[in-house]
């Protein structure tokens, strides 16, 4: 990230400024300014980064990510409703994140930089990235009890996000083969699973009485 405002840092400040417990997802979007939507989109994936699935919580920070992902494409101002973005991050949460994320994103400064970074800022660049991002979100929106389908796509938005972040030309092909890596992963299980169900259905089928 750049070195001068390094998100780490804002987010550090930030949740110190605001206090234990009054901390909203639209306020870190205001607060951050121009990196607030990518520093949101990777603290919601951040959840994700282990192989373990999380039913429930990946539906929702799924959701909220290919919200912002959709308005991102659209060109809309980056916002979320109330119901979701006015909620307050209770304080013992708001420690784990801030330690989990003060982390990753220290690491992401480290390895995301500016360098072939015309077509990475082109217009065209830009709205395929939201796209994958999007198509990313969507995937974990299903509640898949199988180990990597969740952190595949997450590693992607990460590793996408923060190139965009920082203009960063070769980062980027790693977060794109990453998240191609994770859409035919997801794919292969959904037809493995399409098909087992057809299987055991042909099976129960079989066993009716004539």
């Amino acid at each position: 990230m750049t070195k001068e405002s390094p998100l780490s840092e804002k987010l550090r400040l930030l949740v110190a400024e605001e206090g234990e417990g009054s901390l909203t997802l639209n306020r870190l979007l205001e607060r951050t300014g121009a990196g607030g939507y990518d520093l949101l989109v990777i603290l919601l994936a951040l959840p994700f980064t282990t192989p373990v699935p999380l039913p429930g919580l990946s539906t929702l920070l799924g959701a909220v990510i290919l919200f912002l992902a959709g308005r991102a494409v659209l060109g809309l101002p980056l916002w979320l409703p109330l119901f979701l973005g006015g909620k307050t991050i209770p304080a013992d949460r708001q420690q784990r994140i801030l330690g989990t994320s003060l982390q990753l994103l220290k690491l992401l400064e480290k390895l995301a930089k500016p360098r072939y970074c015309s077509w990475v800022r082109s217009r065209g660049s830009i709205l395929v990235h939201h796209l994958i991002i999007a198509l990313l979100a969507s995937l974990l929106l299903l509640p898949l009890p199988i180990p990597f389908s969740n952190t595949l796509p997450a590693y992607g938005i990460i590793l996408i996000t923060a190139s965009m972040l920082e203009s960063d030309g070769i980062l980027i092909w790693l977060g794109d083969l990453v998240a191609l890596f994770a859409i035919f992963y997801v794919g292969v299980i959904l037809v493995g699973g399409v098909e087992f169900t057809g299987q055991i259905w042909t099976a129960l089928h079989g066993l009716r009485p004539r």
